[in-house]
């Protein structure tokens, strides 16, 4: 018998079997985004070949299952979406910047994102070829609840202001009915046609059934050019039209715009964010949803401020800065500069040194250009009066050549001519000079005399070279028209050399005056804007550390506040400024640079050499190189089951029965296979249910161990609190009718409001200071690596189990069912990890709905006492001098007495939060665990107990093992297309390497491998551990009892805990 050695040529027997998907199997590590695309859609292919092939015998239970998986992974293959969340104040440039994002000129209108905006906007990737709908909305509308609601609380206002008018009490001087006018307004834009009155007497009901036929629905808006789309739109996200007309804006729950764009292709999902808090409970959920799946969350903030002060994190808020802190998610801020083409270099440089440095540069080389150009204005004023000369000695040389021309012409015709005859002057010159006296004898002599200079002393001696009383000669005038015809020709080529020199010059002069005026332009603002963007850079990036650093300190000082060590950071700072993206854009300038723009006429991109320096590319790069980590995650994953499902189609249509055990072997080796799989499934759910059973304790004994602590804590801070409110509205406090309006609200601001406080989140501040980071390093490290842990266990276990069942491998056709369930465990391995990350995924869930339900805890605890009580305190519309002295008493009163309760409630419905969600994570783990031991085995005991290898299903097989045979070729093609990296360069040397195997011929040469050879380089493998961690839980035995029930892989003691 050959050795394994001639027939692999050193190739394992394992990698011989995976050969079949070579392709395939290089993906599933790869990194490359082109190829992992290329992958998925080749994939899908397949798969759908697949499904349609198998549809012809769903009877049987195999084919039916690998139907079902086929199209479940159709599905999965899908790119997952990524979230960016754009956040920005009214003026800040975000419409713009999403313009500039998506390549569009006015898509999103750089006038309807205002403070009145009531929508979220999504901004996704078209998938429709159709060209009719280039451009797709989805306009989702509220519900008549919803608006009846809404409208309850600003006729609220509206009657507040009322009753103020009457004569009740507030200090809120001005300000008093600004409440009521936002309100107001509000409305107007729904029913322009009302006066407050009408508002107020025809109640919320009315109105609502007013506009019954605007809500409930989904809006559909499709145009295949970008100008007719925004046209469409507009009346959905901009306020602004006639005053007599109704607008829509107010009635939009979400907005959801699809177009193509390159950006949106990599999954990425814009999200335009007009606001964090809204009266209307429907919108409010789907921008908190928003922001919990975000991935990034963009801040922009003009540049003009965030270089000297905190504008972005002012923007975020303390309590949305704190939210993301108890998210994790301060690593994914993108703080974002935006209008930098918006700059005075002069101002620059009175306020940043840098930038004044490099001015003092640029006008000193100003100041060169400057001097350049003086030179070249005198060079070329002595030049101009030089062609003046040239031009006059030029004219009286021809003057020259034309009379001694006519005597030439007299002399033909058969004159006697003398020197006498000689005259500088034509017939018609001596006739106008005979209307002008002497003058002209007097210009004959000073021609005649400057003509001659040139070549006489003097007119007079040039006239006496020819004798006076001899006749002229034809060779002394022929003499004499060629010399002036040569000497004109001369003076023609002077003249024109001087010409050009003067032209040279005077490009010269507009070359130094255009290099002086790039300079004053472009230069200096160039130099201002770098100099500013860096200052800028700097001067956020430090501010946003301090701030995080502040809140991480707190709660060392609330803890212990005299031993504080201040020198020693709670976190790694460093990392975080690493991680933290700024970007300073202009996106006026790239539109302009990208030939957009052109209605801005008075706009000049002055201050960008290049399109680059814009950043608009860059920040559109980091955008979609934000999702690349999370697709490749996807793509590697579908690579895996798409593997697996591949692998049992191979086997399943290769299987002739000829390597079936005989009966006693088959009985044998399934009892065997039972066992190992009961204690399997028991062994990985006793440490799913230690992971969640740890969980519990680590979370008990970090936020909630010292609750009662912690809220009496938070009840004297929040008593604080409340007094601030009652200070006086110039002071800092709460204006009367502002405090009503939040109280009718439950302590959230409206979006009709201008001046935004959250009573809530101001009154939980104390507590998440006192939390904040615990709750982070819990979900964001602590628990992230139990989960680590639980899939390491996990893989030594399948490893084992691995072991044990290939152990039995006694024939060549059983070591080939051994080499098969290798491959098989090794995509259990890979199908672990994916539980892993899943679990991480829904770890960060669960944190962010639960920590989310603080605030809600107190609103509902202050509900009735507090807010209720003070609006109703002598009824809705009643109001009367003393009433916000009586308000302000109800709420320090309950604060101060029963705020303990208030922040204990709070405790208790995150817990029960918490004890929701967590046995619900475990179950699905569970369950997703059960599935890999399930496939695992099943796939096994195909291979041992036979699949449907009967007559009938041999079309079926033979078609799909053809089918299967051509796909690692497609695989491969569709990467090499994709990109000529090293994946595909690797793959091709792999096939060089083993050339001369054929696929068919894999499990004839498996046969024929050395018995004790094979069977020892088996046994390494699979005894080989992938990891070396140890336990921190302690080893934990197998439970040796029978289960009653052999298909239930875990113990239902597992499915939950208390």
């Amino acid at each position: 018998m050959p050795s394994s050695e001639s027939i692999l040529g050193g190739t394992s027997a394992l990698e011989i079997y995976r050969s079949v998907f070579h392709t395939l199997e290089k993906l599933k590590s790869s990194e490359s985004p082109a190829e992992t695309k290329a992958g998925i859609s080749v994939g899908i292919d397949v798969l759908k070949e697949v499904t349609t092939l198998l549809e012809q015998d769903l009877a049987h239970s195999d084919t039916a299952k690998w139907h079902q998986e086929a199209t479940d992974l159709i599905l999965q293959g899908r790119a997952p979406k990524s979230y960016i969340t754009v956040l920005g104040a009214t003026g800040s440039g975000k419409s713009s910047l999403i313009n500039a994002i998506l390549d569009e000129d006015s898509l999103a209108l750089t006038n309807c994102y205002r403070s009145c905006t009531a929508a979220v906007t999504e901004f996704s990737w078209n998938a429709s070829d159709d060209p009719a709908e280039n451009y797709r909305a989805e306009v989702e509308m509220i519900s008549s609840d919803e608006l009846e609601e809404e409208i309850e609380g600003l006729l609220g206002d509206l009657r507040d202001s009322a009753s103020q008018a009457s004569g009740s009490e507030g200090d809120d001087g001005e300000f008093g009915n600004q409440v009521a006018s936002e309100s107001y307004d509000r409305l107007r834009a729904i029913y322009p046609s009302e006066t407050k009155k009408s508002l107020v007497e025809r109640g919320a009901r009315k109105l609502v059934k007013q506009v019954q036929g605007s809500l409930n629905q989904t809006q559909i808006i499709k145009s295949p050019t970008r100008k007719q789309f925004s046209s469409l739109l507009k009346p959905y996200v901009a306020a602004g039209g006639l005053e007599e007309e109704m607008e829509f804006w107010p009635l939009v729950k979400k907005i959801c715009v699809f177009l193509k764009a390159d950006v949106l292709q990599a999954g990425v999902v814009l999200v335009d964010m007009p606001g964090t808090h809204d009266t209307n409970k429907a919108r409010s959920a789907i921008s908190s949803k928003h922001l919990e799946k975000s991935s990034q969350i963009w801040i922009v903030a003009p540049i003009a401020r965030a270089a000297t002060d905190n504008t972005a994190m002012d923007l975020l808020g303390r309590h949305f800065r704190r939210q993301l802190q108890m998210d994790g998610s301060l690593s994914q801020i993108t703080l974002i500069s935006s209008k930098t083409d918006d700059i005075n270099p002069q101002e620059a440089a009175g306020n940043m040194r840098g930038v004044a440095k490099a001015l003092a540069t640029l006008d000193l080389k100003k100041q060169v250009e400057d001097n350049k150009k003086e030179k070249a204005q005198a060079e070329n004023k002595e030049l101009e009066i030089e062609g003046k000369a040239i031009r006059s000695q030029l004219e009286n040389i021809k003057k020259h050549r034309l009379a001694w021309g006519r005597l030439q012409r007299r002399q033909k015709k058969g004159e006697t001519l003398y020197i006498k005859d000689f005259d500088l002057h034509t017939t018609s010159e001596k006739k106008g000079a005979e209307t002008k006296g002497s003058s002209v004898k007097k210009r004959k002599l000073h021609d005649g005399k400057a003509a001659a200079k040139d070549e006489h002393e003097s007119f007079e001696d040039y006239l006496s070279s020819f004798a006076s009383k001899d006749p002229l000669t034809p060779q002394q005038i022929a003499a004499q028209v060629m010399y002036f015809t040569n000497r004109e020709g001369e003076l023609q080529q002077t003249k024109a050399a001087n010409g050009q020199k003067i032209k040279d010059k005077q490009n010269d002069v507009m070359r130094f005056l255009r290099s002086a005026q790039v300079i004053q332009l472009r230069e200096k603002k160039r130099a201002a804007i770098l100099g500013r963007n860096q200052v800028s850079r700097e001067a956020v990036l430090k501010s946003f550390i301090e701030e995080v650093h502040m809140m991480d300190e707190e709660i060392g000082e609330e803890e212990d506040p005299d031993n504080i060590n201040h020198s020693q950071g709670i976190r790694d700072y460093q990392k975080l400024k690493q991680e933290l993206n700024i970007f300073c854009v202009s996106s006026r300038a790239y539109q302009k640079l990208s030939g957009r723009g052109k209605g801005d006429t008075g706009y000049a991109h002055y201050g960008y050499d290049d399109i680059k320096e814009t950043e608009i590319p860059l920040l559109r790069k980091h955008a979609i190189n934000s999702t690349e980590s999370g697709r490749i995650q996807h793509a590697h994953r579908f690579f895996g089951e798409l593997g697996i499902l591949l692998q049992s189609l191979y086997m399943w249509s290769r299987a002739d029965g000829s390597l079936l055990l005989a009966e006693d072997q088959k009985r044998a080796e399934q009892a065997r296979l039972e066992e190992a799989k009961r204690d399997l499934g028991k062994t990985l759910g006793l440490y799913i249910h230690e992971m969640f059973a740890a969980t519990s304790g680590v979370i008990s004994s970090t936020i909630f161990k010292k609750q009662d602590r912690y809220s009496k804590k938070s009840a004297a801070e929040g008593t604080k609190v409340v007094e601030d409110w009652a200070q006086p509205g110039r002071k800092g406090g709460i204006y009367y009718s502002t405090f009503r309006a939040l109280c009718r609200r439950c302590g959230v601001p409206g979006k009709a409001m201008q001046k935004k406080r959250n009573l809530n989140a101001e009154l939980l501040e104390p507590l998440l200071g006192l939390i904040g980071k615990r709750w982070e390093e819990v979900f964001t490290e602590t628990l992230p690596e139990m989960v680590h842990f639980l899939v390491q266990r996990s893989i030594r276990q399948l490893e084992t189990f691995e072991t044990v069942v290939g152990t039995t491998a006694s024939e060549p056709r059983n070591r080939l069912m051994t080499l098969k369930f290798k491959a098989q465990v090794e995509n259990a391995v890979d199908r672990v990890h994916s539980i892993g990350a899943d679990l991480q995924a829904t770890i960060s869930e669960i944190s962010k709905g639960a920590n989310r339900q603080f605030e809600m805890a107190l609103m509902t605890a202050l509900k009735v006492p507090v807010y209720h009580a003070c609006l109703h305190h002598t009824g809705e519309f009643q109001l009367c001098r003393g009433s916000y002295k009586i308000m302000k008493g109800i709420v320090h009163d309950h604060m101060e007495y029963h705020g303990h309760r208030v922040y204990s409630a709070a405790f208790q419905k995150v817990r029960r939060a918490l004890n929701d969600a967590f046995p619900r994570a475990e179950q699905k783990a569970l369950q997703a665990m059960e599935k890999v031991v399930k496939n695992l085995c099943q796939d096994y005991m195909t291979a041992i107990t036979g699949s449907d290898v009967s007559a009938g299903s041999l079309p079926i097989r033979t078609q799909c093992r053809s089918l299967l045979d051509a796909v690692d070729g497609r695989f491969l093609m569709a990467v090499s297309q994709a990109s000529n990296n090293a994946i595909a360069i690797e793959i091709k040397n792999d096939y060089a390497s083993d050339e001369g195997m054929i696929e068919g011929d894999v499990e004839s040469r498996l046969m024929d491998l050395d018995e004790d050879e094979d069977g020892d380089e088996l046994s390494r493998q699979s005894s080989s551990p992938r990891f070396g961690m140890s336990s921190s839980f302690g080893d934990v035995e197998n439970d040796d009892d029978d289960d009653d029930d052999d298909d239930v892989l875990f113990s239902p003691t597992f499915h939950s805990h208390q």
